[in-house]
């Protein structure tokens, strides 16, 4: 799942520079890959919830963020059942190194 993660958020790799912005990058892309597997009002509340966590100013862009990524979850990673459960990124000296926990499922 580590790679599937890092393939998922390559369209943002323009993002993030050091590793907590990855950290960063990776935490929305968590959220928006979980909510991808959601339906309709539970999704809705997921996000809802996740916002307010976020400082208001923030929330607009994080909205936009996660809508996108939940897009591409759903166009080019539907097979994928897997939910993910936490990562952790590493620094290495080739760069950061990206271990992720997930569920059991079709991947």
């Amino acid at each position: 799942m580590s790679e599937v993660l890092l393939e998922f958020v390559e369209p943002y790799s323009d993002a993030w520079e050091t590793d907590e912005e990855l950290r960063k990058l990776l935490t929305l892309a968590l959220v928006a890959w979980n909510a991808a597997l959601m339906s309709g009002g539970v999704r809705d509340q997921f996000l809802q919830d996740m916002e307010t966590a976020m400082p208001p100013e923030a929330r607009p862009t994080m909205r936009a963020i996660v809508a996108g990524m939940i897009q591409r979850k759903l166009t080019h990673f539907a097979s994928n059942t897997r939910s993910i459960i936490d990562f952790q990124v590493t620094p290495t000296p080739e760069g950061p190194h990206v271990s992720v926990a997930s569920t059991l499922g079709s991947g």
